[in-house]
């Protein structure tokens, strides 16, 4: 993901955090618990992004492997035998 639009995202994100964090502080309602939980989840996910995203393959014998990736994608090989490995 562009880091601009991450970074833009992950502000807005605090921000919403923030007014519900209020909202739950003056109303004491349930509804603020619910935003307050769906932002928490949505900025871990734009932190940890690019851990989630890495693509592991460990421990291959006599196998054929055949990846398909997107661009942002990394991928980690270790430890194959006589196996064919296809990664687009």
């Amino acid at each position: 993901m562009n880091k601009i639009l991450k970074t833009l995202i992950i502000i807005l994100n605090i921000i919403m955090l923030g007014v519900a964090g209020y909202w739950f502080y003056k109303n004491n309602e349930p509804e603020p618990l619910i935003v307050i939980l769906g932002q928490l989840a949505t900025i871990l996910g734009l932190l940890f992004e690019e851990k989630v995203t890495k693509i592991f393959t460990k421990n291959v014998d006599n196998s054929t492997v055949k990846i398909k990736r997107k661009k942002t994608d990394t991928v980690h090989t270790e430890d194959i035998k006589d196996s064919d490995i296809d990664i687009s």
